[in-house]
């Protein structure tokens, strides 16, 4: 059941929350931030929050939010805030050649690391910097995204609209995030295309 994997999620302190699934094509439900209902469809499938999620970006749900939450939806995702709360910064490389475009830059082969649903899409998790105020970027290069403070990421076994599940990397479940490599760090601090919106990547 989603709720184990979300509870084990939050006693490892790290802020979670409900999203629509695809398990759930044809629901509506109310948009958390402009109240109105919803149909789970196109692209939004599977990434939009049921709940108002940027409170937890400063605060851990309670246990029995996220029992209350997967009571009520017990197929959804499982969102997590990024940023400093938890701990952890998202690099997104969408696709096999961005992947391995970020992965020849280096700093990136010890850190959990996700399978997204897309072929070739990852995750990579990295430790978030004490003391930072690390925004989310698009596209500073190609296929490439950032989600730091004030975004948020899905978290496996959630369900992708491709079908497939995100999903840990074979041995990168429980190791410590490595911290993120200067080329990223001078990527995030030096201007150009970005977004403050923290929407979900895939």
């Amino acid at each position: 059941p989603m709720l184990e994997f979300a509870l084990e999620y939050l006693r490892a302190e790290l802020p979670c929350f409900p999203s629509c699934s695809p398990r759930m094509i044809g629901h509506k439900h109310r948009d958390p931030q402009t109240r109105e209902m919803v149909l789970c469809s196109g692209d939004r499938l599977g990434k939009t929050p049921l709940v108002r999620w940027r409170g937890y970006q400063l605060d851990l749900p309670s246990e029995d939010d996220v029992r209350g939450w997967w009571a009520t939806w017990p197929d959804a995702n499982i969102g997590m805030c990024t940023g400093e709360l938890s701990g952890v910064l998202v690099l997104d490389a969408d696709g096999n050649d961005a992947r391995k475009g970020c992965l020849q830059r280096g700093g990136l082969d010890e850190t959990p690391t996700v399978w997204t649903g897309k072929v070739g899409g990852t995750h990579f998790h990295l430790a978030y910097p004490e003391g930072e105020n690390l925004r989310n970027f698009a596209r500073k290069l190609p296929n490439t995204d950032m989600r730091g403070e004030g975004g948020y990421v899905l978290l496996p076994p959630s369900l992708h609209a491709s079908g497939n599940l995100y999903r840990w990397a074979e041995g990168t479940r429980n190791i410590p995030p490595s911290p993120p490599p200067q080329w990223l760090l001078d990527l995030i601090h030096d201007g150009g295309e970005h977004t403050e919106r923290g929407e979900p990547i895939d």
